[in-house]
Parts: structure tokens; sequence; C-alpha cells
């Protein structure tokens, strides 16, 4: 009897079917979960099995052209991945890819087998496989014995405890108990900074190995560390919210540590929640789930309380006492002239611990200098050229960044609307907190602690090691000091701006304000010292802050509560939310306005009651990376159950483009459920797929180009005689390079050029012949001749990225004559001096579509009016920007890419390349669409300085600089 194999297909992502039946030939033993090759279009391309059956499809199906050795995915993955996929509306294939590392999911060989590269350790993972320090003896007080209790007897758990009652020993007390059966457990933390302590923890507690899963280990680390959990050798997994999807067998045990944190949630494709996700694979597996908070969420703390999951509480610290919380009202300092951002409370306190030799740690949750730059003639903030936020002021790069989408520009010196002089940086971030605390406290040791300082988990525990080895005094930070943080010393903290959660436009901004205030507060009086908290605010009689300075969550719970119920918020509805984006402001607009009218016409239809459809309004952050977003709001009960219908049927929803996936560019993207906090309240979203936060591999690797002259180019250019085309300078082929081996002419060397003109390459210099005047377009104002009678080309200028030609979209170019063939040489000897892989036109100036590319096989292509026509696979690396000289960051790109174009001759070509080559045509492409690698960065945070790296990362920067 004939085996089918239904498979999610790898070349058919962004298409709207599911899987795809394939005929198993005899000889091949497949179970779901298999790599398998078939056949799609007129190419073989790679899939997963996820079911097989011996009923007749009915139609001609074609063969599996081979499969792997073992299955990849654990057959309770399968099912998980069905779920996600059925869930938030996203392919399968990318729930999928989600559980893959990319040298896993694109060969499905061993890490020792899928590279050959190097292997590069970070300290983090020697702290997974080194010795592991001696353990201290742990007895647990009572409310943790009953907590454990409560876990062995349900499936589903919420731990709440207070700060410091010892909720991470209970993890380890049930993971003990789950490893002598046998078992293994999965570890979720919501920060990557916070896995090197917790690490330490496991290893010196547990008897069994300990793997480390999260998207800041290499590509090789987490291909290694996968394969390790894959094959049982892992008795632990630990991890941020990618390591939900790890390939555990004999899953036991679920542990997820500070359930309320909104970093649980994904917010690029495959979009999902963490806590969502580990809820149904405990239900898969069999697993115990236990989620602890000091702060949970409202929703998940209002089932546990209804019943629907088991509560343990632990209501008492293990060790320390509660310090003293102050709320200390700002209307009353500027009352009085205090006009500083201390109050003199708060400085009181710092210096009373300075003086006691105790430490300190002000909290202030915005990075940078500068919050924005403004006019204070116009009163214009200097704002981001493709997002409608201002620019943050940073003192490191001496100029002004985007949080958003990484866009940097130097400091102005007069406004771009008025002209005037009259403009500084206003507000303040942690990096001018660090100047302030440093001139009232000149002889403190300061150390600071944000996303710009600890951009790995191994950065954050250096800063980590050195303020708990109490070499440092003072730490300032961000969000990145209010969880994980055991300091005995620490008997002061201050929280200088309580009000920023509270004023955001989000139905929990209560939730997080209490979330983040009792946090921070409770890095304080750890060893039993008196400290003090000290919370500045302008609205101290807000429930919110009154709660969490009181550290009363029920209090909170119960004044929160009231409020959701009378606006129909979670956990008393259901929320959807669509986003359409688009370059043009009004056709996102329609197309909101479209799908809104479309959904709710299909609901009054179907006589649906009980949801209301809301907007078009435009999102927050109304322009973000370009892009222009508005948003439609369902709001009601039975969203999911009627979401998940509609994914089976086609009605309703699906068939009003929220559940369509209409190409890669616009794939449906969707989360339909109890909504859980996360970084935006979308659970519908139909975006453009956003790049992911991988790590680098080999993608930023490139061969260096020899620039001398070859064998018998001489002989061929006198071949070519007089009929020549004056300035052609280059041999024929399909791109700029020779017909042969792809190396440049040379040209004889004459004089130095006169000052003040064009520079060029050492090894082209102009002839003595006076300037000649370029083509009537006006593309080029120089160039020089030659003696033998042909136009040298000349180096332009670059310009840098703060430069507005380099956000315009390039103009197509209408014939290729000889102007067009003296750009390309121009743009070729400016490339090659810089030294670079390519360049754009209008990176000098010239808003033509005209580029150049120099490959990896010596080729350099030169390309006219160029076109991606084809892009498969991925890859992740660095990559960076002659107009953006010195820095590189992290860019997701197709692995192999087709572009079509004219050459310097008009004729059309296209060129095949993959790897670095294809990176660079990528990258030259958005150049003249307006669009800078920083646009695409998988993260701001992978935004370096090449000269800050250090080994093997640091070469790859280098190659990667010149793109």
């Amino acid at each position: 009897m004939a085996l089918y194999a239904e498979v999610a297909v790898e070349a058919a992502r962004g298409i709207a079917r599911e899987t795809y039946t394939y005929r198993v030939p005899e000889g091949i033993d497949l179970v779901p979960g298999h790599r398998v090759t078939v056949p799609f279009g007129r190419r073989n391309t790679y899939g997963f099995v996820v079911s097989l059956g011996t009923d007749d499809p009915g139609v001609d199906t074609k063969p599996i052209a081979g499969a792997g050795e073992e299955p990849l995915l654990l057959p309770h993955q399968v099912e998980l991945a069905r779920l996600v996929a059925d869930h938030y509306w996203v392919p399968l294939i990318e729930c999928i890819r989600a559980m893959l590392p990319p040298r896993v999911r694109g060969t499905g060989l061993a890490g020792s087998q899928a590279s050959t590269r190097q292997r590069r350790h970070t300290r983090l993972l020697e702290l997974a496989t080194g010795p592991a320090p001696p353990a201290e003896p742990v007895t647990l007080t009572a409310e943790q014995d009953a907590a454990l209790e409560v876990i062995g007897a349900n499936p589903v758990t919420l731990l709440h405890g207070v700060i410091a009652s010892g909720k991470t020993e209970v993890y380890l007390a049930a993971a003990e108990q789950a490893i002598a059966e046998g078992l293994r457990v999965l570890l979720l933390v919501p920060e990557i900074s916070l896995t090197p302590q917790l690490v330490q923890r496991v290893r010196a507690r547990l008897d069994a190995p300990v793997a480390v899963l999260h998207t800041q280990l290499t590509e090789l680390e987490r291909a290694q560390q996968w394969w390790r959990t894959r094959r049982g050798e892992a008795g632990v997994v630990l991890g941020s919210r990618s390591a939900v999807f790890a390939p555990i067998p004999r899953l036991g045990l679920i542990c997820l540590d500070e359930e309320g944190s909104g970093a649980y949630k994904q917010d690029r494709t495959p979009r999902y929640e963490a806590g969502w996700v580990a809820r149904r694979l405990a239900s898969v597996t069999g697993a115990r789930l236990v989620m602890g908070s000091a702060t949970p969420s409202v929703a998940t703390y209002n089932e546990a309380v209804k019943g629907g999951v088991a509560l343990a509480t632990m209501a008492w610290r293990v060790r320390g006492r509660d310090a003293e919380v102050e709320l200390v009202d700002m209307r009353d300092e500027s009352a009085e002239g205090n006009r500083q951002p201390l109050s003199r409370t708060l400085v009181q306190a710092v210096t009373k611990a300075l003086e006691a030799e105790q430490q300190t740690i002000l909290y202030l949750n915005r990075r940078g200098l500068a919050t924005y730059v403004m006019c204070r003639d116009c009163g214009r903030s200097v704002q981001c050229l493709g997002c409608s936020v201002s620019l943050v002021q940073h003192a490191e790069i001496a100029g002004l960044v985007c949080h958003y989408c990484g866009y940097a520009r130097t400091m102005p010196s007069v406004c771009d609307q008025c002209g005037s002089r009259n403009i500084r940086g206003l507000g303040m971030g942690t990096q001018r907190l660090e100047g302030m605390v440093k001139r009232l406290w000149p002889t403190a040791r300061v150390l600071r602690l944000d996303s710009d300082i600890a951009r790995g988990p191994d950065s954050y525990f250096r800063v980590w090691e050195t303020f708990s080895e109490r070499r440092a005094d003072i730490l300032v930070g961000t969000q990145l000091v209010t969880r994980g943080l055991d300091l005995p010393a620490v008997t002061c903290v201050g929280v200088v701006d309580a009000d920023l959660p509270l004023h955001f436009p989000d139905y929990r901004s209560a939730e997080n304000t209490f979330a983040l205030v009792a946090q921070v507060a409770g890095r304080a009086g750890r060893d039993g010292r008196p400290s003090r908290v000290i919370v500045q605010t302008s609205n101290p009689e807000h429930y919110s802050l009154r709660c969490s300075a009181a550290g009363d969550y029920t209090g909170f719970y119960e004044a929160e509560l009231p409020a959701r119920k009378a606006f129909v918020f979670p956990p008393y509805a259901e929320l959807a939310v669509l986003t359409r984006t688009d370059r043009d402001d009004g056709r996102a607009a329609a197309s909101a306005r479209d799908a809104a009218e479309a959904i709710a016409t299909g609901l009054l239809q179907e006589g649906v009651e009980g949801i209301r459809v809301m907007g078009p309004s435009p999102a927050f952050i109304h322009r973000l990376r370009g892009e222009y977003r508005w948003q439609v709001t369902l709001k009601g009960d039975g969203l999911e159950r009627r979401a998940c219908r509609a994914r089976e049927t086609g009605p309703l929803l699906a068939g009003h483009g929220l559940g369509q996936r209409q190409a890669a560019r616009d794939r449906g993207v969707g989360v339909v459920g109890r909504h859980r906090p996360g970084r935006h309240d979308a659970w519908f979203e139909q975006d453009r797929p956003q790049p992911r936060h991988e790590p680098d591999g080999d993608a930023g690797r490139r061969r260096s180009v020899r620039r001398d002259r070859h064998p018998g180019a001489d002989d061929r250019k006198r071949r070519r005689g007089k009929g020549d085309s004056p300035g052609r300078g280059l041999q024929k082929g399909n791109g700029l390079g020779s017909a042969g081996d792809g190396r440049l002419d040379a040209l004889p060397a004459a004089a130095d050029p006169d000052p003040g003109v064009p520079r060029l390459r050492r090894d082209r210099q102009p002839g003595r012949d006076d300037p000649v005047s370029l083509d009537r377009l006006g593309l080029l104002e120089v160039g020089f001749s030659h003696p033998a009678g042909r136009i040298v080309p000349v180096v332009r200028p670059i310009l840098t990225f703060e430069h507005p030609a380099l956000r315009e979209k390039a103009k197509k170019v209408t014939r290729v004559d000889v102007s067009i063939q003296r750009l390309l040489d121009d743009l070729t000897e400016t490339m090659l001096d810089a030294p670079g892989a390519g360049l754009a036109a209008n990176q000098i100036g010239v808003p033509l579509r005209v580029c150049v590319v120099k490959g990896d096989d010596k080729q350099i292509w030169g390309l006219v009016n160029p076109e991606l026509v084809k892009k498969e696979g991925a890859q992740v690396g660095y990559e960076g920007c002659l107009s953006y000289p010195g820095w590189v960051g992290e860019v997701e790109r197709a692995e192999t890419v087709v572009v079509k174009g004219r050459n310097r001759h008009g004729k059309e070509i296209r060129v095949k390349s993959t790897g670095f080559t294809a990176r660079a045509f990528q990258h030259e492409l958005d150049h003249l669409d307006g669009i800078l690698f920083t646009d695409r960065l998988t993260s701001l945070d992978t935004l370096r300085r090449v000269e800050e790296l250090i080994g093997e990362d640091k070469e790859e920067a280098v190659a990667a600089a010149s793109g």
C-alpha cells in the first residue's frame, strides 16, 4: 500500500498552502519530523514531514527525493508547531524554522559536521560545560516546601512570591525531583542577560549537564547546544523565549521565571508569546509548568484566583528585610526651587550610603545622553528620517540615533527647519544621569548598565561581577537592573522617574509601573541591613505607585481589575489588532479602512454579536522603518475560537485580509487568544516580515580581489584599437571585469594630478591633458584624458549616512551611453580605492539606478537598472557600508539571489550569486531604493564599532565594513 507524506516546504514560505502531499518511495523510512528533499516546481528544495498516511490524495504526486538519517523534530514538536501556527496565524513552515537553528535547518547535520569553522566558546558556554563550583546545602522554608507540594500535585502552577522569597530555589528543588525521575527540565528567563547567573546556580545545585540556548550565541554554538539537547545529553536546558522550542526528549518540568515580563513576547515573524507556547508544550508533553513572579500579569493572577491554574503563594523573604520605600513628590521639589532631576531626599540617601560604604542603584528607563534635541526658537525636534520619533543624543558616537531603526546622524549645529543655532539636547537618559552622578559624588566609582553597555550576556555578566565584588559604588541603569541582581551591599535604590511607564498609551501601563517599581525596589534590603528606596514621581496618589511602595500586589490587583472591567480589557475580553503597513500613508490608511469595513460586514452577515471593530487609526509610532502603520482593533469574546474556525474554513476573518498570506512581503501574521503583556497589543498583525534575531555566521566573509594588472592586459588593450569607446577603461565581460579572471586593466603610470581635482587611485594617475567636460546629462563633472586618448576614471567622494541624498530613491536610466559607462568606471575606481565590495551611484551623489559589485570570484559586476528577480534561503552576518564608515551590524539577507539588469553595453544580463556576493548585491539594491543597512539590522544592539570587536569577530567585521 502506498504511503503519502504531508510536507511543510521551505520554498513555499509566503504561499497560503500549509503543506504539500508527496509519495514516499520504497526503502525510505519516515516519521513526522524528518527533514526531506522534495521536488518543488522546477527544482528541489527541503521540507519537513508533518504527517503520514495511506489515503490516496486522488491526484498525481511526486516522490520524495531523499531524507535525513534521523528526524530533526520530535513528535511533540510537530504537534506544537501546528498549535502555534493555528493560534497565531503564521505559516507552519515558519513555526518549524523557529525550532531549528540556521545551521541545522538547512543541512540537518550535527554541529561537528555542519562546518569546519574553528569553534569559538563564550564565557557563558564555559560556565555551562566547565567544572561546577561547590554548592552550599539548602534547606527549604515551610513556604517553599508547601509551594513544592502544590507544584507536584498540579499540571500548571502560578508561583506568586514576594521578591527574595526564594522562587529560584523552588524551581531548582522541583527540577531536582524531575531529574531524579529520569526527566529533563526547561528553565526560561525573560532576558538573555540573566542566563550567566542562573547557569552558575543550576550547575552548583543540580547533578545534570546544562545546555544554554538563546539568540546571542553564534550559529555554530547554537547548533552545538541544540544537538546536545536533541540527543538527550543535557538534563537541564536554560534560555530565553526562543528556548521554548528546544528539542527536549522526556520533558518533565517547565519553569517560566518572571511570568509577567513583556520580554516573552516575540514581535517578529513568527510572532508568539512564550508563556502561551509553554502552556501548550506542557500540554502535549505532559510536563508540569511553573510560572513564577513577584508581579504576575493581571490576567494570569485572575485565572489563578478563579481556579483556572493552581496558586502557590510565598509572602515572606527568605533572608533580608523589606526596604523602607518613600514616594517623593517632584512637584513639591520644583515648588521649593529644586529643578534638578534628583530630589534632595535622594541625594541625601545616596550620600549616606556612600559614607557607610554601601552601594546604590539608580534606575532610569531611558538610554542615551538626551532623549531629544530641539530648536528653542521654532520648537522643532530632530526627527528620524524613517520613523516618526525624535532622535536620541548619544555621547559615545557624538551624534543622534533612532532607537527603532538604527538611523544615525551627527549632532546638528543649526536647526534644519529655521536655521537657528539655538539648538540643544533636552531630557535625560542614563548617560546624562551617569555624568551628573560623577559630578555630585566625584570620588564615587560609577558604573552604567543599559543595552548600549550590555550588548550580550557576557558584557552584562562583567558589569554585574564588578558591582557584586564591590569594585563600584553606584550603578546607573535601565530595566536591566530591575531583575536578577542579588547584591547584599545595596542599601539605597533610587527610581529617578517612576511616571515614564505610567504615561505610556497602553491599558497595561499601571501594571507595568507597579512591576517595574516593585522589582527595582526589591534590589535593596537583601542582607537585612536597613535600606531605603526613593521613588520620584509627580503622581504619588496613583494606586500603582502606592501599592508598589507598600509591596501590596493584592491591593494593586483589586484596584486594577475594576478599570479593566469598565473598559472591557483583558481578562474580560480578547483583543486583536490588525496592522497595515505601506511606504505610502494613504495606501496604508485605505487598506486598513477596507479591512475594517470588510470585517464589520462579515460579522454582520454571519450574525456575530459581542465583537467590536474599532478604527482604523494611526499606530502609536505612526511611521516605522520607512513604512506608515494603521491599525484596526477587534475587541470581544470568542476571537480565538472564531479565528481558528476561519483559518480552517476561510470565511469571516480569513476572507477579509486577516488570514491571507498574500506574498512574502505581506504574509499574514497573527496572534489570537488571551492577551498577554508584550511590546505590542498585537494579536492579529499583517506586517512585512521582520529580520530574525539570530547570531552572525559566515556571511561577513569575503575574499580579497587583486588590483594589479594581469599578464597580457597591455596586449589586449593595443588590439582594441582606436574604435573603442573612450572611457571604457575595463575589459569586456558580463560585468565590469575581464572575461578571463575578472581583474582590472592596468593603465600606464603618469604624473601626479593637479591639486584640487578628484583623487585617483595611485596606480591610475591622470595624464597631463586638460580635464574633459563629460556628458550632456551632467552625471559626472570632471574626467581626465589619458595620453593614449582614453578617459581615466576618477575617485569620487562618498556621501556619509547623514546626507539626505542617500534616502532618495534613484531614478531609472533611460539609455546606456558613454556617460553611463564613465559613471560605471568612476564607481569601480571609487569602490576599489575605499576599498569596498560594492557602491551605488547615489552614494557619490548621482541619483541613477547604477551600481557596481565585487564578487567572491574576483568578478566585478556593473549593472544599470538592476532588479532582484529571485532569492532563496537566508544568511545572517555582519554588514557594513562605505557611507557608514567604521560601523557594522548584523543583517539578515537571502543566501542566493538572481539579479537582472543591463551591462555597460546596454545588453540585459542576469547574475546569480550566493554568500557574500549575494549580500553585496542586496546591499547595493537597497541603496538605490534609499535604504541603509541600519534599516535592516536584526537588532540595534548589534550595531558595533569595528575597533570594539576582537578576534574572529573583528576579522569578519573588517571584511563586512567594506560593503
